[in-house]
């Protein structure tokens, strides 16, 4: 048990480490999409390796950040899906767009799922615990607010958060919540900055 508690506060912490230098690298311009998708391409490529053979350095790291059950059927898988979420995302949306998203996953799955680990005590859909969930909302749009309005930050985070909640699949394949939920959000905040809806949470935010 203790080690399997380890093994998440190591996948969480990295998580949001991953999201945060990508955000940085990009931002100073050390990180561009060309360079994401080569890594992207370098991982996969590891990652269908790792079914045959024992590759240097990989098989340590897999088993230090990865769940056991992942590592048999996927090596790597919840990487790549993160690579793949913050890849569509920066090629999709305008940059402030994107590292807001970016953010959103690294620092509200991260918070959420530690949060509602430790301090939960109110479960909902999927076992999530709704401290985690309010948490995460905060903290990522907080973080979020560094690179757009506090009010798309805040939508977009609301958003992301309760993707990871609900369980989205296509048939019976379940859609990879590091893959989906810069994606949405960034739509959230490209859909908010361009309707009425900015200006309906700047008059709700006015009137209370």
């Amino acid at each position: 048990m203790e080690e399997k508690e380890s093994l998440e506060r190591r996948r969480q912490v990295f998580h949001l480490l991953l999201g945060t230098f990508i955000v940085i690298l990009y931002k100073i311009g050390i990180l561009n999409t060309s360079i994401l998708f080569i890594i992207f391409l370098a991982g996969f490529t590891l990652s269908v390796l790792s079914f045959r053979y024992n590759v240097p350095g990989i098989k340590w790291f897999l088993k230090r950040f990865e769940r056991e059950e992942d590592f048999k059927k996927s090596p790597g898988k919840g990487c790549l899906m993160y690579i793949s979420g913050v890849l569509i995302t920066l090629l999709v949306f305008k940059e402030e767009i994107a590292l807001a998203a970016i953010m959103i996953l690294a620092v509200g799955d991260s918070v959420s799922h530690m949060i509602g680990k430790y301090f939960g005590r109110y479960k909902f859909s999927n076992a999530k615990h709704l401290e985690g969930t309010l948490a995460g909302i905060f903290f990522a749009g907080l973080v979020a607010s560094m690179f757009v309005d506090y009010k798309l930050a805040f939508i977009g985070s609301v958003v992301g958060m309760l993707t990871e909640v609900v369980d989205l699949k296509i048939g019976k394949m379940e859609i990879d919540d590091n893959l989906i939920i810069p994606i949405l959000a960034g739509l959230t905040m490209h859909l908010a900055q361009n309707t009425a809806i900015t200006g309906l949470v700047t008059a709700i935010a006015g009137f209370v």
